[in-house]
């Protein structure tokens, strides 16, 4: 039995749309920085789907890339608010 690919193109918008909120409603850094991390992973869903649905590696390999990235991200962003509350 196969999922369809609706429900991973819904869970892919459904992680962006949850970042996106968690990003612009909250005043905290930790929860802005988790909710772009949100973002990318909803991002990251969708262009695995796109790939494996059209046969091509290029999606793949730039979710790849994009997961290094947010990695990097993850950790500049924490060790800036690990510092900033050390701080006060």
């Amino acid at each position: 039995m196969s999922v369809p690919v609706t429900h991973f193109l819904y869970l892919g918008f459904g992680l962006f749309f949850v970042g996106l909120v968690g990003a612009l409603l909250r005043r905290s850094p930790a929860v802005a920085l988790v909710g772009i991390e949100l973002m990318l992973a909803g991002a990251i869903v969708v262009l695995v789907l796109f790939s494996r649905a059209w046969g091509s590696l290029t999606g793949q390999l730039l979710a790849l890339v994009a997961v290094v990235i947010a990695v990097a991200y993850a950790i500049v962003g924490g060790a800036l608010v690990t510092d900033r509350s050390r701080r006060a």
